[in-house]
């Protein structure tokens, strides 16, 4: 296993560097039957500072099993077509597998890499996203977002680590 594997944050304690998105994230994650709360959230930033780990951690926050499906992914660097898209936004509302999960998580990596059609068949299902569904976008370049789906989500900066966030992360390690 690589090491940023091994060593990726599990808990939101073990996030550093990301004070102000990680108190949203875990008010979120304690009150997943509040409707009032976000379930679309946009994690922007540079490559490699931690946002597809931030909705890694807010799944296992909400007791999601990867294994069963109650957590899933789509790289959309890879996986762009309309097609795809489609099929991974006809599974949000199923409720988890497991009776201790709060809900189910879908994650869009590399999200700038979709096309317009598929920005438009995500724009109407952010509108009205079930309860027990979170939704995060991923993005390097939020600039690509349309600006009618920019309403729909709640905006997370990712930012990189300042060399004292960086050390006491080596610290752990």
């Amino acid at each position: 296993m690589s090491l940023y594997n091994e060593m990726r944050p599990t808990t939101f304690d073990e996030i550093v560097g990301q004070d102000e998105a990680v108190a949203i994230l875990k008010h979120v994650a304690e009150h997943t039957d509040d409707k009032t709360q976000p379930r679309v959230f946009l994690l922007e930033g540079q490559f490699g500072c931690g946002k597809t780990t931030a909705a890694y951690v807010f799944a296992n926050a909400i007791g999601c099993n990867a294994s069963l499906g109650d957590m899933q992914i789509l790289d959309a660097s890879k996986d762009r077509s309309i097609d795809n898209i489609r099929a991974f936004v006809d599974r949000w509302g199923t409720y988890p597998m497991t009776r201790t999960s709060k809900g189910r998580v879908y994650i869009i990596d590399e999200m700038q890499g979709l096309t317009p059609i598929c920005f438009e068949a995500l724009l109407r299902n952010c509108e009205e996203v079930p309860p027990c569904t979170f939704v995060f976008f991923c993005t390097t370049d939020a600039s690509k977002m349309p600006k009618a789906l920019k309403s729909r989500y709640k905006v997370l900066p990712i930012k990189p680590l300042t060399p004292s966030a960086i050390y006491k992360n080596l610290n752990r390690v």
